[in-house]
């Protein structure tokens, strides 16, 4: 099983150029040949390599192609304006992947991936990645700031928090092989379920938009919704889920990606979830 921390950032945005010339935090000399463009001046080809080297020995495969890496951007609005890329000559040596998304009236801001080549990290190229991230969403008037980081992740976790994110939540990524065994529901009152698109989920009143950014209909655009309806046809819970094949076109896989159970009068309980 999988754990993942999930790191905000609420405040703080302006103290962040007090730490920008912390001479202890890298090597002044190698720091000063590390330049920051912004992906949108960058090739993708640049933005592979960069991908691609920050991911080098981490915790599971993480190689991508331009086609995948590009088809990532779509799938999690991930914003070439927003992501910077750190470059030491024409050379890639580290990204931040960045998106904003709007939740209950507030900018919402997405970490989609840090990655720093392996001759580069402890050199303070993360935190230079990270402070011109900052700077970006400060500027688009982003309210949060989020991420997730495998909890074992130790080193990352702690460049976070010296940036001021906090652990708010932990998520768990479980796995079931085989068959799904089939159950009674227990429910006495009477309930139809109905195949929605994830965007109509969306719109539901209960539906949680502070789920982790991977979690949203909006990444599930691909996927399917279920819309569980009770007494007078009123929503009273929802599924987002996607479907996987293998090589050969067969179903194989289904990702249960967020759920919820609304609190009804006759239950008075209230489930939810994110896997």
């Amino acid at each position: 099983m999988l754990n993942k921390l999930v790191l905000q950032l609420l405040q703080g945005f302006m103290e962040l150029a007090a730490n920008k010339n912390n001479a202890n935090t890298w090597s002044k000399g190698e720091i000063k040949m590390i330049q920051i463009r912004r992906l949108a001046d960058c090739t993708i080809e640049q933005a592979v390599e960069a991908w691609n080297k920050g991911f080098e020995g981490y915790h599971f495969n993480m190689t991508t192609t331009p086609e995948a890496f590009k088809k990532r951007l779509k799938q999690e609005e991930l914003s070439r304006d927003l992501s910077v890329i750190a470059f030491d000559g024409e050379q890639p040596v580290g990204l931040v992947l960045n998106g904003i998304r709007h939740s209950g009236g507030r900018k919402i801001g997405w970490n989609g991936g840090t990655g720093v080549a392996a001759a580069w990290r402890k050199k303070g190229v993360g935190m230079k990645l990270m402070e011109k991230t900052l700077e970006i969403l400060k500027e688009q008037d982003v309210e949060t700031a989020t991420l997730e980081a495998i909890s074992s992740n130790e080193k990352a976790i702690a460049l976070y928090e010296k940036l001021g994110y906090e652990i708010v939540d932990e998520l768990q990524f479980m796995k079931l092989d085989g068959e799904v065994e089939k159950k009674e529901s227990g429910v006495s009152a009477p309930y139809k379920i109905q195949q929605e698109d994830p965007e109509e989920i969306g719109s539901l009143p209960f539906y949680r938009g502070d789920f982790p950014w991977q979690t949203q209909w909006q990444s599930v655009r691909d996927g399917e919704g279920l819309i569980a309806f009770g007494e007078e046809d009123a929503a009273i819970g929802y599924a987002l889920f996607r479907k996987m094949d293998d090589e050969h076109g067969k179903h194989s896989r289904t990702y249960c990606i967020n759920w919820k159970l609304r609190r009804t009068q006759r239950s008075g309980k209230q489930s939810q979830g994110c896997c």
